[in-house]
């Protein structure tokens, strides 16, 4: 009995086979039914499927007559599952052409058996033999062109975005690029954005659909993302204040320059942004203005003045030891609070009667009255910790009301 089912099976693998335009024309023909945005608009598409399909299920006949599975996706399978990421066929479309294949051999192989062999016996062994196979090698198949079919996809947007990032640098240097190389327009009214962190595309874009402005994004470094919200005008006020209401994900970290507008606004808005960035990531901060770090902009134009001016200034104050570093807070919460013992305390969650002895120490350590030279200790504090980057620890944390940027948003 099992001598004459193989040979029955090579029978009816050999009367499959030579059904193999029947059962493409099958498969083309619900192919169609089920994807006709693809295969009756789309020509390419629909040819390229069927001579696919010629090739691939000869091969999986092929392969059911001598009961091996493909240990690599054929070539075959391979180039027109890449062909599909190429026209931009969605992946269940894929997948559901080789569903499609199977079913249509299976029915065939169906047919078959049952005007082939009479006894139950030997229908139900031609059956679960190829019924077996036929369902692992679909399986195999469908993972090796979800496989290839990912690594295109991901392939051809590397590309697009390594182009996007070069047309970006080249408005950033000057040049000339077309709005519709980019589906933005550079002489439009720009905020620059500098962000890291995560999700950073979908905060950007949620921020872009609550202004209604046009959305610009690359990642031109491997932990930043480049950003640009254009307009046609500039932002009124109520827009000026949900932008600056705006609280990305906690994880997330984003300088924001200032509006300015055409192609040398993008430029400027780009660089300030990018300040920006670097003080929300020394900070441990979300969102940072590049208005609430102008001052230090300014004054790292020239970073070893501005590092001796830091160590004049704050001389006596500069160790980085856990009474220097609470004194240097002190100083700050105070000018803060409008020279105010009250508000430095509040800010601070300490006592009054500290905040008046902490800033005694600090004239003795400075060797003249804080109010004396008020306007360059508060510079120099604010450049000592912009300058401190990875240099050592952070001042102490600091209530909203105490930071320079934040205070008054």
């Amino acid at each position: 009995m099992e001598s004459a089912t193989s040979a029955d099976f090579a029978l009816l693998t050999a009367a499959l086979e030579a059904e193999l335009d029947e059962i493409v024309a099958d498969y083309v023909s619900r192919l169609r039914e089920e994807l006709p945005e693809w295969t009756r608009e789309r020509p390419q598409f629909a040819e390229t499927t069927r001579l696919g399909a010629l090739q691939s299920i000869g091969a999986e006949i092929r392969a059911l007559r001598a009961g091996r599975l493909p240990a690599l996706c054929p070539p075959f399978d391979a180039e027109g599952a890449r062909q599909c990421a190429r026209l931009g066929v969605p992946l269940h479309a894929v997948v559901l052409q080789y569903r499609l294949g199977h079913a249509v051999q299976w029915e065939r192989w169906l047919r078959l058996v049952e005007r082939h062999a009479s006894a139950a016996a030997e229908r139900r062994a031609l059956l679960e033999r190829a019924s077996e196979f036929l369902f692992a090698y679909a399986n195999r198949m469908t993972r090796f062109a979800i496989d290839e079919y990912t690594a295109e996809r991901e392939r051809l947007l590397r590309g697009r975005e390594q182009h996007r990032v070069v047309l970006v640098r080249d408005l950033l240097e000057g040049r000339d690029v077309g709005p519709g190389a980019l589906g933005y327009r550079p002489g439009d009214h720009h905020v620059g954005l500098v962000a890291s962190g995560a999700p950073v595309p979908e905060a950007l874009s949620e921020l872009a659909s609550l202004l209604d402005r046009r959305l610009l994004i690359v990642r031109a470094e491997e932990s930043a993302w480049w950003a640009w919200l254009g307009g046609d005008n500039p932002l009124d006020g109520a827009a000026d204040v949900a932008l600056r209401r705006f609280r990305p994900p906690a994880d997330a970290r984003i300088g924001m320059g200032d509006q300015a507008a055409g192609a040398s606004g993008f430029r400027s808005t780009h660089a300030q942004a990018a300040f920006a960035h670097g003080a929300a990531v020394r900070r441990s901060e979300p969102l940072v203005p590049y208005d609430g770090v102008a001052l230090e902009a300014l004054a790292c134009a020239d970073r070893n003045a501005a590092r001796a001016f830091v160590a004049r200034e704050l001389r006596g104050l500069e160790r980085d030891d856990v009474r220097s570093r609470r004194l240097r807070a002190t100083v700050r919460a105070y000018f803060l609070a409008g020279h105010n013992a009250a508000g430095a305390a509040a800010a601070l969650g300490i006592h009054q009667q500290t905040v008046a002895q902490r800033l005694h120490a600090v004239e003795q350590r400075i060797g003249h009255p804080v109010a004396q030279r008020r306007a360059e200790l508060e510079i120099a504090l604010r450049l000592r910790e912009h300058l401190a980057s990875g240099l050592g620890r952070p001042e102490e944390p600091q209530t909203a009301t105490a930071s320079p940027v934040t205070n008054g948003r």
